[in-house]
């Protein structure tokens, strides 16, 4: 029986923080983005069900000032009757949807998510930065000891909070803010140093000629 030995590969660590604190960035977003449309979703809900109840309020204010209970007309007195029922009906069923739908748990959840993969985020820009200034050990220590578990950890939390059928559309949509961001910043830099072009730079320095009438 032979033995297997395998030696890994040296690994450009720079590199490999940089694609590692991409993805956390992307997997970051898009359970933000979760989040806005859940959050905006029970929001909806829990508008849809305070109007409703002041509705119902309201109307059980004004058959009593009116006394629609005792009108002469039929489709009035029965329909002061059945809409006061009909409008608590309403908001049972829809609260009972909310309720059933758990957002405040899911919300809980991502934000927990997002939460772990932001502090992540910041331990592999805090290596980077040293990179250059640390001993080789200490790094290496650190991205072990420290950088991959939180990388790991992250990973863990943000697959578990997002479900299989959404994770696509949101990580696309993240990708596609962080390239578009990544473009704006690098436009802006551009301008920036055109901006502080050595010609600009000539133009603000240079001292217009002042010529002096001759004397006579």
């Amino acid at each position: 029986m032979s033995n297997v030995v395998i030696e890994p590969s040296e690994i450009n660590l720079e590199k490999d923080l940089t694609e590692k604190l991409n993805e956390l960035r992307a997997k970051r977003d898009a359970i933000s983005l979760h989040h806005e449309d859940l959050k905006r979703d029970n929001d909806t809900f829990n508008k849809v069900i305070i109007c409703l109840s002041l509705f119902t309020g309201f109307f059980e204010t004004l058959k009593g000032q009116l006394d629609l209970n005792n009108s002469p007309n039929d489709v009035i007195r029965n329909g002061s009757a059945i809409a006061p029922i009909f409008l608590s009906t309403l908001v049972g069923i829809i609260s009972s949807l909310l309720k059933f739908k758990k957002y405040p748990e899911r919300m809980e959840e991502l934000t927990k998510a997002s939460e772990k993969a932001n502090f992540s985020i910041t331990r592999i820009r805090e290596l980077k930065q040293i990179l250059n200034f640390e001993d080789h050990g200490v790094v290496k220590n650190t991205y072990t000891n420290e950088v991959l578990s939180c990388y790991r950890d992250s990973l863990e939390i943000i697959e578990k909070s997002l479900y299989p059928d959404v994770r696509q559309s949101y990580y696309q949509k993240a990708q596609e803010n962080l390239l578009q961001i990544g473009k704006n910043s690098k436009d802006f830099k551009q301008d920036l140093k055109n901006l502080s072009g050595p010609q600009l730079i000539e133009m603000k320095t240079a001292r217009p000629e002042v010529i002096y009438p001759a004397r006579v």
